[in-house]
């Protein structure tokens, strides 16, 4: 199956790109990307990579999947709110100093991440969420 990303440039002429898998070409050709508000929300993605030179991710823009996978490339520098949203991720490779707003994972197995993320210096890596039992 096709998924279809609507994908603007940060210019005031709002130019889409509608094929996803054509991002690498066109960030080589224009300076900012970003995916916009649902873009990919109840698509049923379980694993998400965005390529290089996207920069934001938009508003609810993988929201409502069952997401337990995410790399998020070094060229973000934003993702939205509710962004991965209602979804069961449990590892994110991210690069340095993202800005991420506080309800980007919200109702999500990873709803924390911020604050970790955050406490350690918006440090680049991969982070696994385990949830484990006590007692």
């Amino acid at each position: 199956m096709k998924y279809e990303a609507r994908i603007h440039r940060n210019r005031a002429d709002d130019s889409y790109i509608n094929n996803l898998s054509n991002i690498s070409y066109f960030t080589s050709k224009i300076f900012q990307y970003k995916i916009g508000i649902l873009s990919f929300a109840e698509n049923n993605l379980t694993d998400v990579t965005i390529n290089e030179g996207v920069t934001t991710i938009g508003e609810w823009a993988f929201s409502n999947n069952d997401i337990s996978s995410i790399t998020i490339p070094n060229s973000i520098s934003k993702i939205d709110g509710f962004a991965f949203a209602y979804n069961n991720t449990t590892e994110i490779t991210i690069g340095n100093s993202v800005d991420i707003n506080e309800n980007t994972f919200y109702r999500n197995g990873s709803n924390s991440f911020k604050t970790f993320y955050d406490n350690n210096s918006k440090e680049a890596g991969t982070y696994i969420y385990i949830i484990m039992e006590v007692g």
